[in-house]
């Protein structure tokens, strides 16, 4: 991750915070999440599309079976994919997908492979956040649920004591919770680490907000927050306007810009 200097974005249009960026150039990236189909049938069965990527525009959906590529039978999901891996961002492919007992052709232009931070955006910026599961409270006043924020700006962030970009991000996320806490700012740290451990690590490492243990890995799973760390910010209808995975001080800044704008005067 980069770590350039801050910078002080003054603006950024509403819109850019609903869109990811799409890269070009490069090795193709199709963007659906591919498994092994049934027994004894040949081809890659989708179980699950990334929104905005090239097979949701496509239209490519859950339960399809892609059965050949560019006129070739598709034999498994590894082949496929290596297939994938040799076209080049930009290259157009026409795949063969089982549906419902027809088969359907679709045309199909490769994107290249998005940074984490994008596949992240697409996959949750412009969406409800998900809900909470299993959280144990851990240090301050923690929500039942996402909707109990309504009316709130909410940052989250998956972290870990380990993890030394979390551990500088702490000094960050306090600043915030103590600049437009009054606005109605949220910041939520969520840990996969038990709850007696993380309450050692957030008074060790000086947290001034609400932190959530999520031992059974339900919340994040539904964030994809395996990753540390991943922050999150909600605006005040529930819906995610930008992702961030790692460090990096510009993005950090556009964050902060961001929650500026949707804090408001509160």
């Amino acid at each position: 991750m980069s770590s350039e200097p801050p910078g002080s974005p003054e603006r950024q249009a509403e819109s850019e915070s609903l869109t990811a960026v799409e890269p070009a150039g490069g090795q193709g990236w199709l963007g659906a999440e591919l498994a092994e189909p049934p027994p004894g049938q040949p081809g890659a069965l989708v179980k699950a599309v990334v929104p905005r990527s090239p097979a949701a525009r496509a239209r490519l959906r859950s339960g399809d079976l892609i059965v050949s590529a560019d006129g070739t039978t598709v034999s498994s999901v590894e082949g496929f994919i290596h297939w994938i891996r040799e076209r080049s961002a930009g290259a157009r492919i026409r795949l063969g997908v089982a549906r419902q007992n027809a088969l359907r052709l679709m045309a199909v232009e490769l994107s290249g492979v998005p940074s984490d931070d994008d596949l992240m955006r697409m996959r949750f910026v412009g969406l409800q956040a998900p809900r909470f599961e299993q959280l144990s409270a851990v240090q301050g006043s923690l929500p039942a649920s996402v909707s109990e924020l309504r009316g709130h700006v909410v940052v989250i962030e998956f972290w870990a004591s380990w993890c030394a970009s979390c551990q500088a991000l702490v000094s960050v996320l306090n600043a915030w919770q103590s600049r437009f806490g009054e606005r109605g700012l949220y910041v939520i740290g969520i840990t996969l680490q038990p709850a007696d451990e993380s309450r050692l690590a957030a008074g060790h490492l000086g947290i001034e907000y609400t932190v959530a243990s999520d031992e059974s890995l339900a919340t994040a799973k539904s964030y994809r927050g395996g990753a540390v760390p991943t922050l999150f910010v909600i605006d005040r209808n529930g819906m995610v306007r930008d992702v961030m995975v790692g460090y990096s001080t510009s993005r950090l800044a556009e964050l902060q810009a961001l929650i500026a704008r949707l804090a408001g005067s509160g």
